[in-house]
Formats: structure tokens, sequence, C-alpha cells
């Protein structure tokens, strides 16, 4: 797949809004397993959407063999989002319901696991180089 002609400027804007995704998307779709179980399957769907889209942008940005970066910054990400979370809902009820070991695990495994397994896709069929 032949990438866009973009100057620098651009590129790095584009970079920086498709790894804030990875952030927002923690700071939103925490805990996991709580959403899509009182969403039902618009939950799972927007879940798994959102995931997607962020394995997509990776492989957009970086291409091929940046798999263990992928999966280290979509970590990094995820927590960092999860921090900012905490720290927003600091204090109230929600946070001793949400921030349990069970979904802070459920999610920081989760989440970079399948952003990776998407990238890895993604980067097959759209054979994208940087």
């Amino acid at each position: 797949m032949n990438q866009p002609n973009l100057d620098r400027r651009t590129l790095q804007a584009f970079k920086a809004a498709a790894l804030g995704s990875v952030v927002f998307f923690s700071i939103s779709g925490f805990p996991l397993t709580q959403e899509i179980l009182s969403s039902g399957l618009s939950g799972m769907i927007s879940a798994f959407a959102s995931v997607f889209i962020m394995g997509l942008f990776y492989a957009m940005i970086f291409g091929k063999g940046r798999t263990l970066f992928v999966y280290l910054s979509s970590l990094a990400l995820t927590g960092l989002g999860m921090i900012i979370r905490y720290v927003i809902e600091f204090g109230e009820v929600s946070n001793t319901m949400n921030f349990t070991l069970t979904n802070i695990l459920v999610y920081i495994g989760a989440v970079p696991i399948l952003v990776t397994l998407i990238y890895l896709v993604a980067v097959q069929i759209l054979k994208a180089r940087v």
C-alpha cells in the first residue's frame, strides 16, 4: 500500500492523535468487563471497534516489524489512561468498584494484546510500510 505524501508536521499530528486514542479509550473504556456486561451487544461492538481502530492506526503509522513496540507502547498508554481515569475519579465510590484487581488485570492484559493482534493482521493485509 502506498503511503500518502504527507509533510512531517501532518504526520506527527496524525501519530499524536492515533496514540492519544489509546489513552482516550483507556480513560473512557475502563473497566472493560463492566462496560461490556452493562451495555450488552452495543458495548461489545463499541469496545471491539475502538481496539480495532487502534490496531489499524499502529499498522498505518509504524508498518511491519514493530510488534514489540506496538505491544509495549499500547501497554504503557493503556496504563497511562487508567491512571488518568483514577485521578479524575479520585475519592468517588466508583473507583472502589471499578479499580479492582480483576478489572485492572483483565483490562491491562486484554487491550494491549488485542491491539497487537489486530496490528499484526492489519500489516499483513495492508502490506503497510514506513
